[in-house]
């Protein structure tokens, strides 16, 4: 029925083999592992990409006037960072970037450094608000190239 490589069981016993050179017997338990394994990397990744994959309206909103931003932000950004500090689905990280990023004078205001350093390196926060952080922080003018080609990534995402 199964051909056996090393002639320890009966070749009228049906062998499950996964091809790998694995002995018989531990096949079916190697093949356990494999997607104990596998489930284990996916859960993983899914964990890892979370934050990156869900941009929220406010994140992205608030990127796209970064990218634009020409020493402050206009009257119309103003409004939609506004709207972003005082909705209730803002994380408390977007309402925070909303208002530093509605006080932008060339550059980020004095105050405002240290909360951008902060979340930029938190552990808690998403890719997207430590992508927005850094960008902030390389303000002078307007984002640096770099901070602003990483933002539109982020957005393309």
């Amino acid at each position: 029925m199964g051909f056996v490589p090393d002639g320890k069981f009966p070749a009228s016993k049906p062998i499950i083999s996964s091809g790998l050179g694995v002995t018989p017997g531990l096949c079916l338990v190697h093949k356990l592992g494999e997607i104990k394994l596998m489930r284990i990397m996916l859960l993983v990744a899914g964990l890892l990409l979370a934050n990156v994959c869900f941009a929220s309206d406010a994140s992205i909103i608030m990127a796209e006037i970064v990218i634009d931003l020409n020493h402050f932000p206009t009257d119309d950004d103003k409004s939609y960072l506004t709207e972003i500090a005082q909705d209730s689905e803002s994380s408390a990280d977007e309402k925070v970037l909303a208002g530093i990023i509605s006080r932008i004078m060339h550059k980020p205001a004095d105050g405002d450094v240290a909360t951008l350093k902060s979340m930029a390196s938190s552990g808690d926060s998403s890719e997207y608000v430590k992508t927005l952080a850094k960008a902030i922080l390389s303000i002078e003018h307007k984002p640096s190239a770099e901070s602003a080609a990483e933002l539109v990534v982020l957005l393309d995402q």
